[in-house]
């Protein structure tokens, strides 16, 4: 895994946590070590928050997560450009299939699972439509989550518009021929979510057209661990309020995040500015 630790140089990986007692620390001290737990948040473009979040969960905490992934990460597609051998490395680190048997399975074995509602439309979003949560309105995570007991943890990531310049979105790239008919066929190969309404099910399989701005910086920002022990988490009502806590979490940790990047900015500025002046 040395191979993508350029990741974490050429972004400035900033990574927060949140305490029981709610103060707000560097690093990852405030993820519980035992499981069943849950990390629920939002993708960058191109889901360029895996890594970084998979392996500093390794190194740092010494967890190893569970990420539900789009079945993307393990079929071969007929006739694809994609060389799906660059998510192999993903799968080997414990990724499974999105499914609900698997997802029952990780629970049940008190594992520590990372989960984006988004899913791929998130990942794969057009222009604008940076850091825009796009969840289903259910919420089954937190019904099968506490089934089991486990915490749930809302999570924020920013740093996509620093480190990428979106050129091509899907709308730019469904006005060229040969790309609408190759998105057209591979979104239709790996058809997922099709019962769900609204954007979450617009699920569009094309690869955005980026160049990178490096350096920049990615900041993760990890809520407070929610406990679905709680007495109220018993009906249908207290689930839907648990599952909006969570939408509420993750835009509020994403505002966080932003709100330290700007604060930080700041700082090296103004330590560079007492430097030239000396």
């Amino acid at each position: 895994m040395d191979y993508y630790r350029w990741l974490d140089v050429a972004t400035g990986l900033v990574m927060l946590s949140t305490l029981e007692n709610g103060k707000i620390v560097r690093g990852l001290g405030g993820i519980p070590r035992e499981g069943p737990v849950l990390l629920v948040g939002n993708h960058m473009l191109l889901g360029l928050d895996l890594y970084p979040i998979v392996l500093n969960f390794m190194t740092k905490r010494n967890v190893i997560l569970r990420g539900l992934a789009h079945p993307l990460f393990f079929v071969k597609l007929e006739e694809d450009v994609l060389d799906i051998s660059l998510f192999d490395s993903f799968r080997m680190l414990g990724a499974l299939p999105v499914s609900a048997s698997n997802f029952y399975r990780s629970l049940s074995s008190g594992s520590h699972i990372l989960l984006y509602p988004g899913g791929m439309r998130e990942a794969l979003h057009n222009k604008g439509e940076e850091y825009r949560l796009f969840w289903p309105e259910r919420s089954e995570f937190v019904r099968m989550a506490a089934r089991f007991g486990a915490k749930i943890i809302p999570f924020g990531a920013i740093g996509e518009d620093d480190v990428c310049e979106f050129l091509l979105d899907s709308e730019d790239q469904m006005k060229i021929p040969y790309l609408r008919e190759a998105i057209e066929k591979r979104t239709n190969q790996i058809q997922l979510r099709t019962d769900l309404e609204g954007e979450v099910a617009n699920q569009v399989a094309y690869f955005p057209g980026v160049v990178p701005k490096i350096p920049g910086r990615f900041y993760f920002m990890f809520s407070k661990p929610i406990d679905t022990a709680e007495d109220f988490i018993d009906a249908s009502s207290g689930f839907a309020i648990m599952y909006y806590l969570c939408l509420a979490a993750t835009y509020n940790d994403m505002n966080f995040a932003v709100y330290d990047r700007h604060e930080a900015g700041i700082e090296r500025q103004r330590k560079r500015t007492n430097y030239i002046c000396k």
